[in-house]
């Protein structure tokens, strides 16, 4: 049923046999007149240029007046509701499974649909990164060349870590920065002032969506807690390449720098393979796995310095190679030619790439990094392994292989917030 609002001429739609209608363009309330067959209630007034439109004939369809018996039942009851005249020009939706185009591309740089399944969202109120979002990372990879302290597989780690970002998550190499104690660039070397300015960098311009990575593969320490956070007594530290000189960097600062500014909407992912490393980004949060539940590490604490221990609104993951009291292992006993990498940074690749978990949960890599830490270890007896895609194959060359004496160090998971580590997707 039409007709022309006598305000403002909209012509209306309006459902058969409603008593009045409200026109959708000036809100005015009309009464339809009964027996109203659908035609305009008088000629559409003329345009601006003097033409008036056709005016549209009555609907052949419509049904015939009822008699007049039924028009008085039908009028003794209290007045219908106004109807809200639906606006006869607006496009008509598409019936359900129409084809329907995808949305044009959003920015530079968009490259299309993500090569891979998109997780379903968490059932824990914090978004998944965006599949097109920026992608930023820092990996540092110290073997310490020439001191008495000297490490062999950090820059290994780093290198895999930095391609299996590059290759398997499609990560922009320009937005991936990789500090190691070989590189001739002096910018790229990893002082503790270039560790810090990288932080900063990494910490900084994060719209929501955002997806980062931090990883630390090198020596770890611990110093003495002078504030009464840490039920140990100690502060984890990590090294820098310069530490005898420079000094380490104690957890308090890295929670600072990359914790406290990881804003709403922005997820970050650390690993850190170093020993002492079990709480070293201070973390409210300790997954034990066993009970399936969290550990507040701060709970001795006051609320509001509870509260100093918190993110920026964002998610913070850090996976550690061991606890606060423990080492962890560079060895060269996971390939056959001897070429050395940190067992933890093995095993987290190797759990990434499972290809029976994809995508995994934070619960089964820590089950699998679990696994075959204690399975793992120096011996020739082993049977050959073609895991985590090649990378670690590829960049280091040789068979890889799990032995059967086992590493003792137990890695850790450490979060901002107590997410269900059974049910979240681990995505980059």
């Amino acid at each position: 049923m039409s007709f022309l609002c006598p305000v403002c001429h909209a012509e209306n739609v309006g459902p058969p046999g409603a008593p009045q209608i409200k026109c959708y363009n000036c809100g005015t309330v009309v009464a339809v007149p009964p027996g109203h067959g659908g035609a305009p209630s008088r000629p559409p007034p003329p345009t601006a240029h003097g033409h008036r439109p056709p005016a549209f004939a009555p609907n052949p369809y419509a049904p015939p007046p009822p008699p007049a018996a039924a028009a008085a039942a039908a009028a003794a009851p209290p007045p219908a509701p106004v109807v809200y005249a639906s606006n006869p020009y607006a496009p008509a939706a598409p019936a359900p499974g129409a084809y329907a185009p995808h949305p044009p591309p959003i920015g530079p740089g968009y490259a299309g649909p993500p090569p891979h399944p998109v997780a379903a969202p968490p059932p824990d109120g914090l978004p998944l990164p965006d599949p097109r979002g920026l992608k930023k990372a820092l990996i540092i990879g110290i073997n310490y060349r020439g001191q008495r302290c000297q490490l062999n597989g950090c820059i290994n780690d780093a290198r895999c870590l930095e391609y299996m970002l590059v290759h398997k998550f499609g990560w922009p190499s320009a937005n991936v920065v990789t500090l190691t104690d070989d590189n001739m660039d002096s910018r790229k070397r990893p002082t503790r002032r270039n560790i810090i300015s990288h932080m900063q960098w990494l910490a900084s311009g994060n719209p929501p969506g955002t997806s980062l990575w931090f990883s630390f593969s090198g020596h770890g320490s611990q110093s003495v807690d002078r504030t009464g956070e840490e039920r140990d007594g100690r502060n984890e530290t990590i090294l820098p390449v310069d530490h005898r000189s420079a000094g380490q960097i104690e957890d308090n600062e890295l929670h600072d720098l990359l914790v406290k500014t990881c804003g709403p909407g922005v997820t970050l992912h650390a690993l850190v393979d170093a020993c002492h490393s079990g709480t070293v980004l201070d973390l409210p949060w300790s997954y034990d796995d066993r009970s399936n539940s969290w550990q507040d590490e701060y709970r001795h604490l006051p609320v509001h310095r509870q509260r100093q221990k918190a993110s920026g609104g964002g998610l913070v993951l850090n996976f550690s190679s061991c606890l606060d009291d423990q080492v962890s292992a560079d060895t060269s006993a996971l390939s056959h030619d001897n070429a050395a990498t940190g067992a933890m940074t093995f095993m987290f690749i190797q759990a990434v790439e499972n290809p029976s978990r994809q995508p995994p949960t934070y619960a089964s890599l820590l089950a699998d990094m679990k696994r075959n830490l204690r399975e793992a270890g120096g011996g020739s007896s082993a049977a050959p392994l073609d895991p985590i895609g090649g990378i670690m194959q590829m960049l280091l060359g040789g068979g890889l292989h799990i032995a059967r004496r086992g590493f003792k160090q137990v890695p850790q998971i450490a979060a901002s917030h107590a997410i269900n580590p059974t049910t979240r997707p681990f995505v980059l």
